[in-house]
């Protein structure tokens, strides 16, 4: 299984290291400029699986700011139980 995600991960890093991928490991001080050519070939798995978090969490957290410019635009008859959604999320989010 180990050697599956190494292949995943180098599989990965070759597919988007051309789109940005290896300059924002390291102008995001996620990965130092010499750990990241292991990162991309899949022979760093520790350091890769961190920086593969952090894309997916900074990605998401992208997604979910735009999603609601997004309704308001081209769903607007659904704004009201967008917008008590995202209330229902802020009210857990204070609380917790």
């Amino acid at each position: 299984m180990f050697h599956t995600a190494c292949t995943l991960i180098s599989i990965t890093g070759k597919r988007f290291q051309d789109a940005g991928l290896r300059n924002l490991c390291v102008e995001a001080d996620v990965v130092a400029e010499g750990s990241v050519s292991g990162i991309m070939d899949g022979r760093r798995y520790n350091r890769a699986v961190r920086f593969h978090k952090l894309m997916y969490e900074a990605l998401m957290r992208l997604i979910w700011k735009g999603l609601r410019t997004w309704i308001d635009e081209n769903h607007n008859e659904s704004k009201s139980k967008v917008d008590s959604f995202f209330n229902g999320i802020e009210t857990l989010y204070n609380n917790v």
